[in-house]
């Protein structure tokens, strides 16, 4: 089935006034399960029930905490009120995170990027369409489209610190994955929105180097699905440390690709005349950033063949183990095994 511009925007509107809408009502039902429960193991049962009946608005969850200290953290979009505009000027659904603490009041916090209508309207005239039993689309389906936003649009915004920090920051335009396409992005200092989407182009209209550099970081993608990255900045909001290590990570990871990478977020149609002195000094302020790429390596193989249980384990070792390297003790990481 084709969507044309027009079905795409009366779709774009119907997604923009319902999705809301629907958040709201589902992060005040989530609400009230602090207010009923005091014993944590009905409260985790609760939660986690909770959270199975989100799937149709999610972009995916996280459990986190200490077996004491246990939260949640679900990926969902809204409306912000202090910024329902992007800086293009469009109607623009943030990212949220609805954070379940035990003995805690439900938060609403925001995430680290936005996608405005133009965008939602290109998914909609590109992305696969789903139809329900009645042979019509259903609304809500692109959601797929967004799932690993959480995690990429964490990565840029870790990065461009760093890069910020080193003094080698220069604004660019990220790349995000998506099960079938990408989405184009804009992450500037000038703003305070994290990560700008732009548009969404299918696998049929990517270049070799955009579809390279797309399933390379979905091949990063999947083993981290329950990794605090996908958490962000609501896990270091509740102590978790971790995300400086993961992130550390995927810098090693897509370190050997850095020049294709460089080719795509700062493309030649991008009006900037000195395109190859800028691609070539992101190349090697990233490099500056590289550890021990054979380590990451390593921890990277950890969570492509754990366990979830496994892997949670490892992240409260983790945790605890750099905390104490921050008291200025050597830090050892602990193994993690099924």
């Amino acid at each position: 089935m084709v969507i044309n511009e027009t079905l795409a925007k009366g779709l774009k509107d119907r997604f923009f006034n319902e999705f809301p809408r629907d958040i709201d009502a589902y992060a005040e039902d989530m609400g009230k399960i602090r207010l009923d429960l005091r014993k944590k193991n009905q409260w985790l049962r609760a939660v986690r029930e909770g959270l199975a009946r989100s799937n149709r608005l999610s972009l995916g969850s996280y459990e986190g905490g200490s077996n004491t200290k246990p939260y949640f953290v679900l990926n969902v979009m809204a409306v912000m009120k202090d910024r329902p505009y992007n800086i293009w000027n469009e109607k623009c659904l943030c990212a949220g995170q609805i954070v379940s603490a035990f003995h805690s009041p439900v938060r609403v916090m925001p995430g680290f990027f936005n996608i405005g209508e133009h965008a939602v309207m290109r998914l909609y005239m590109r992305s696969p369409v789903q139809l329900d039993e009645n042979m019509n689309i259903v609304p809500y389906a692109i959601i797929e489209q967004f799932k690993y936003l959480p995690l990429w649009a964490a990565f840029w915004v870790w990065l461009q610190q760093w890069l910020k920090q080193s003094g080698g920051h220069s604004p660019f335009s990220p790349i995000m994955p998506a099960p079938n396409g990408l989405f184009l992005s804009d992450l500037r200092s000038e703003h305070d929105r994290g990560t700008e989407i732009r548009t969404f182009i299918n696998d049929f209209q990517m270049n070799a180097e955009r579809k390279f550099v797309r399933d390379l970081m979905l091949n990063i993608s999947d083993p981290l699905r329950h990794s605090p990255m996908f958490a962000s900045p609501a896990a270091e909001n509740r102590g978790d440390v971790a995300n400086g290590v993961l992130s550390r990570m995927i810098v090693d990871l897509l370190a050997p690709h850095l020049d294709r990478i460089a080719k795509v977020i700062f493309p030649t149609e991008g009006g900037d005349v000195n395109v190859d002195h800028t691609r070539s000094v992101f190349v090697r302020a990233v490099k500056a950033l590289v550890g021990d790429e054979k380590s990451s390596q390593q921890l990277f193989e950890l969570f492509c063949r754990s366990s979830v249980d496994a892997q949670r384990k490892f992240l409260v070792q983790l945790n605890h183990s750099m905390r104490v390297a921050g008291e200025g003790r050597s830090i050892t990481l602990p193994p993690c095994n099924d």
